[in-house]
């Protein structure tokens, strides 16, 4: 997912981002559940059945701060 976004975080496009223009290092990626987890939601998918991109990768300390508020 790191790769498909070129290294940028998976929220600095909704302005979600705490460190926009910081690309992410290996060491500060986090996986990110756009439709978060929940009662039984979770979808740990990276490409759906038509081959569109879900879910993304984000910066550890954007995900921590997001929580489980669905912002994407």
């Amino acid at each position: 997912m790191a790769a498909r976004q070129f290294g940028v975080c998976g929220f600095e496009e909704s302005g979600h981002c705490l460190t926009p223009g910081k690309l992410m290092q290996i060491f500060d990626m986090t996986f990110e559940h756009v439709n978060k987890r929940g009662a039984g939601k979770q979808d740990d998918r990276i490409v759906d059945e038509h081959g569109n991109p879900m879910n993304c990768a984000a910066h550890a300390i954007c995900n921590q701060q997001v929580g489980s508020r669905r912002v994407l």
